[in-house]
C-alpha cells in the first residue's frame, strides 16, 4: 500500500474494525473457530496500527508481538491488566479465547465497538 503513514494507520484500523465485525457475525452463527481467527486478526491489525504510529515496523506476526510487548507492556504504557489480555490473546492463551467467546455469546461486544468510533 502506498500513501502516508497516517493513511496506513487508518487502513489498519479500518481492517481491524471490519474484521471485528466479521467476528461478531461469525459468533452470532456460533462459528467459533472462525470467530476466534477473526478476533486474532482484529487485534493484530490494531496492534500493527499502534506500532506504525511510533515508527515500529515489525515484519512478522511474532515480531509484532515482541515489539508490542517490549514497547508497550514492559514499559507499562498500556494498563497492565489490559495489556495482559492482549498479550495472552496474541500468544494463543485458551482462557482468554474462551472469555472472548463468552462475551460474544452474551452480546456484550457493543462497548468494545465504541473503541472504533472516529
Amino acid at each position: 500500500m502506498t500513501g502516508s503513514k497516517t493513511d496506513l494507520i487508518r487502513y489498519r484500523l479500518s481492517r481491524s474494525k471490519d474484521t471485528f465485525i466479521d467476528a461478531r457475525i461469525l459468533a452470532d452463527k456460533e462459528r467459533w473457530n472462525s470467530a476466534i481467527n477473526r478476533l486474532y486478526y482484529a487485534a493484530y491489525y490494531a496492534v500493527i496500527a499502534l506500532l506504525l504510529k511510533y515508527n515500529l515496523k515489525p515484519t512478522t506476526h511474532n515480531g509484532a508481538k515482541t515489539v508490542f510487548s517490549e514497547h508497550f507492556i514492559k514499559k507499562e504504557i498500556i494498563q497492565r491488566n489490559l495489556a495482559s489480555y492482549i498479550h495472552n490473546y496474541l500468544h494463543g492463551d485458551k482462557r482468554v479465547t474462551t472469555m472472548i467467546c463468552m462475551i460474544l455469546t452474551k452480546k456484550m461486544y457493543f462497548p468494545i465497538l465504541s473503541l472504533y468510533k472516529n
